[in-house]
């Protein structure tokens, strides 16, 4: 729990709770591996800076900014591409955090490049990225021809020649709400705002929507397993957000996550709430199951079953080497599952109990 306690100090007095160098060096090696390390550094904290003494320490914070430089490198190049190809994309999450939220784009890491761009454009955008260098992750497909848009919310994972990888979506939420599309995405793209960056202009979330999408895609689409970054976020964008934000979020059916990042928020700011338990708990979570995987994180069906329900055969580009890749894929998903799983069994189960309730 000094863990937690730690966390939400730095994240509201930057100081820590406890002086004690045990649990100091427990919250640094925690912040190097979910990747915060670098939002802590880049505010006024002499206990970090000391522990750039630790060679091992300073070489993980050197490896966090020259990620972040690549990320940022492999972004301005799809921009480009993008705008010579008259392209409009809509900048998400870590892509959009990192450049228009936090005072430094290294503050704010990225595991991958994610934008929204409308249906129209969605095929384009992918097989111009192929044409140019860009592939897919998990097949040797050239060319996209055809996608079965009910059946996800974006394509297949594409890695430029750096090994970054993109997620292309043209709808925000997993599951359509009315023919192919989502009120989220509808919303968020009705109201986003036009920017420049590196000299070129590029579509962002306004900050209401951007809100909304950081609290739909923490609560219910990851089960809270994408770590402290998310607390972070909320930090950084609670002076941004204006009193039309939970209009906003009943209009794109996202009220009950919107209200409840807006209780995690008041409580992380030391502001009273009035569901301090379940806050507490959802922290909890937050905190201890970072990159904890679900059995069925996406599909109803697992494995041979979900075959008929897969990026290849729905874009109707399905070989045998890809049912190949494929099956080694949900093998090693099942495997790290099970793994995790029984290493972690209690924090499963909490997990489990905490959206029980919170769907009630």
């Amino acid at each position: 729990m000094l863990l937690i306690e730690n966390y939400i100090s730095k994240l509201r007095t930057n100081n820590f709770v406890s002086e004690d160098k045990e649990s100091k060096n427990s919250f640094f090696n925690y912040c190097i591996k979910t990747n915060t390390a670098n939002f802590f550094l880049a505010r006024p904290c002499e206990d970090f800076k000391s522990a750039m003494d630790n060679q091992d320490f300073r070489e993980s914070i050197l490896l966090a900014q020259k990620k972040s430089l690549q990320h940022q490198s492999s972004l301005k190049s799809f921009l480009e591409l993008a705008k010579t190809n008259n392209i409009d994309v809509c900048l998400l999450k870590g892509a959009f955090m990192s450049n228009f939220v936090y005072s430094n784009f290294t503050m704010r890491t990225m595991r991958d490049i994610d934008v929204l761009v409308e249906e129209a454009s969605f095929l384009r955008i992918i097989n111009l990225m192929l044409r140019n260098g860009y592939i897919f992750i998990n097949s040797s497909k050239k060319e996209l021809s055809e996608f079965d848009l009910n059946y996800a919310h974006q394509a297949p994972i594409l890695l430029d020649r750096f090994g970054i990888a993109f997620e292309i979506h043209h709808r925000l939420k997993t599951q359509p709400e009315f023919k192919n599309s989502d009120h989220l995405a509808i919303n968020l793209i009705e109201s986003k705002k036009e920017k420049i960056l590196f000299g070129m202009p590029v579509s962002i979330p306004n900050d209401n929507f951007a809100f909304i999408h950081c609290c739909y895609h923490a609560i219910r689409k990851s089960k809270l397993n994408i770590g402290p970054t998310f607390l972070n976020d909320l930090i950084q964008l609670k002076d941004r957000i204006d009193k039309d934000i939970l209009e906003d979020a009943r209009k794109s059916n996202c009220a009950r996550e919107v209200e409840f990042g807006i209780h995690i928020s008041k409580y992380l700011q030391g502001k009273q709430i009035t569901n301090t338990t379940q806050v507490k708990n959802a922290i909890e979570i937050i905190i201890h199951c970072y990159k904890m995987p679900e059995f069925f994180p996406r599909k109803k069906l697992n494995l041979f079953s979900s075959l008929k329900k897969s990026y290849a055969y729905n874009s109707y580009t399905f070989s045998i080497a890809d049912l190949s890749i494929y099956i080694k894929l949900k093998l090693r998903q099942t495997f790290i599952f099970f793994k995790l799983f029984f290493l972690n069994y209690s924090l499963y189960k909490k997990r489990s109990r905490f959206f029980r309730d919170f769907n009630k």
